[in-house]
């Protein structure tokens, strides 16, 4: 996780290991970013080939949402993560060779309905104040 930026009120424990050198520097919210590839969405969850995304595509769909929302569901994940990672609003998953992953709690407005869906996706932490989405649907 060496050059990853974590808010001080959740970050990895430190020292990570045994003669750490890591440091905790200030992180600046204007150096935060979140991406998401419109591919997790209109390839991925909504691709109607994939046997294995059967129940996330019957899931979104079930919430109102199809492949025309693929845009949209994109930059509200981002949104939300960003604001959310800024505050320290997620919690730490696995550490491992690739990189720190965290989960961050999405809610989405039903569009066939009234009410809120909420529900984990899967970020991976990169250096530089990056984050980027891993698993746009992790669990309940």
């Amino acid at each position: 996780i060496n050059g990853c930026c974590f808010p001080i009120n959740n970050m990895p424990r430190y020292p990570l290991h045994f003669n750490c050198h890591c440091r905790i520097v200030e992180m600046k919210e204007d150096n935060i970013k979140a991406i998401c590839n419109l591919s997790k969405f209109n390839k991925y969850i909504f691709h109607p080939d994939i046997n294995v995304n059967k129940s996330k595509k019957e899931l979104f769909e079930s919430w109102g949402y199809d492949i025309l929302d693929s845009k949209w569901l994109q930059e509200e994940f981002c949104r939300q993560a960003l604001d959310k990672y800024s505050s320290g609003e997620f919690t730490l998953n696995k550490l491992n060779e690739y990189g720190q992953r965290i989960n961050i709690e999405i809610e989405l407005p039903r569009k066939n309905g009234s009410g809120i869906v909420t529900f984990q996706s899967g970020w991976m932490v990169y250096p530089n104040g990056l984050i980027k989405l891993t698993t746009p649907y992790g669990e309940k």
